[in-house]
């Protein structure tokens, strides 16, 4: 099968760079692609004016792909700037493992009313919707609520900011839900999502089997733990079946906290978790075993500060120089495997201290032949 892709609001030289690259890689991809200008697969710059108006219009019989230097649009296919072979040949062979129907879906999406518009765009519909965007295309453009926090100049502002417009972070939308329920039922399970490879849990072993863990997820392994519950096939088995399945597939199995610990990560998109509150100070228990979790140099730096440091989320974003969307991701990622331990902020008062007349009149004296 040819699969054709094109490309929507590049500038002439990644527009350059990616038809060359589509054809340096021609020899390794797993199914042959080719460049057409109408074609239905669309990697859409969402860094460009005309690149995120496309985005929102989500025209009929198209499979979107978001191309910038961050996902702060929680697209589910996600290409990152620069141009680089390596993921673009990844994304390519993730994207021939779907079916045909599954990449040309007819659907219609559009932003929620409560997310402002991007900043590049001087004006953009913000019509109201119930809608989910259904399995295999991309979410809307929405965009995040803390990189405008992280536009405020001092702490208090940031603050004011977090307590009136914060969106939180509900997990039972998304995988991360799902793992909570099946911990709390002791049910062994299989987890798959278009395409991906099967996440298993097994509760009971405190366990979780998948293929091996990166420190970079592939796309399809990140479709899987930043799905919504609805994309998601959730299949009850045995113990026994379970470990038929595992060897089959020649899983490797890592501590549950793992899949946690990704599903937070993938699913936050730096919202806090429902129900808690931004004042807190937070630091952290123990250095986490960053053997078995999945991390950027980020999260190294914020472990370092927060294993040392009790503060709340501004400060250490401003200690850390990191971006509180990131801040919050690696808190909400760190508190679903209870490594956090919360503090109430303390105002601390200086008190004055009642000193008898004769000793103020010789703490006096020593001060005086002190100055001297």
């Amino acid at each position: 099968m040819d699969y054709k892709i094109t490309t929507r609001a590049f500038d002439k030289t990644d527009s350059v760079f990616f038809k060359s690259m589509l054809q340096l890689i021609h020899n390794q991809l797993t199914e042959k692609w080719v460049y057409a200008e109408n074609a239905p697969i669309i990697i859409v710059d969402l860094e460009q004016p005309e690149g995120i108006e496309f985005w929102i219009s989500k025209p009929r019989d198209t499979f979107l792909i978001a191309y910038a230097r961050q996902n702060f649009y929680r697209a589910e296919w996600f290409l990152q700037k620069p141009l680089r072979i390596q993921p673009l040949l990844q994304l390519l062979n993730s994207l021939a493992m779907l079916q045909p129907a599954q990449l040309l879906q007819v659907a219609t999406v559009q932003p929620p009313a409560t997310s402002p518009p991007p900043a590049t765009v001087k004006s953009a519909p913000t019509t109201s919707s119930s809608v989910q965007p259904p399995a295999g295309v991309s979410l809307p453009p929405v965009p995040s609520v803390f990189t405008k926090a992280m536009q405020y100049a001092d702490a208090a502002a940031k603050k004011s900011w977090l307590d009136n417009k914060l969106e939180y972070f509900e997990p039972s939308l998304y995988l991360l839900g799902m793992l909570q329920e099946t911990i709390a039922k002791n049910q062994p399970r299989r987890f798959s999502c278009l395409g991906a490879s099967p996440l298993y849990v097994l509760p009971s072993e405190n366990r979780c089997y998948s293929t091996v863990l990166k420190q970079q997820l592939d796309p399809l392994q990140k479709t899987l733990y930043n799905s919504y519950t609805k994309n998601i096939q959730v299949t009850d088995l045995t113990e026994v079946a379970l470990a038929e399945e595992v060897k089959h597939h020649h899983l490797r199995p890592y501590p549950i906290d793992t899949a946690l610990w990704l599903a937070a990560l993938n699913c936050s998109h730096g919202r806090l978790l429902l129900g808690q509150t931004p004042d807190v100070n937070i630091r952290l228990r123990h250095w986490p075993n960053f053997i078995m979790l999945p991390h950027d140099t980020t999260h190294v730096g914020l472990s370092a500060f927060m294993l040392k440091n009790s503060a709340n989320l501004v400060t250490i974003a401003q200690k850390t120089h990191t971006t509180l969307e990131n801040v919050v991701d690696f808190f909400n990622a760190c508190k679903v495997i209870q490594l956090t331990i919360e503090e109430q902020a303390v105002e601390l008062h200086l008190l004055k201290k009642q000193i008898a007349e004769p000793k103020r009149r010789t703490l006096r004296d020593i001060l005086n032949r002190l100055l001297r």
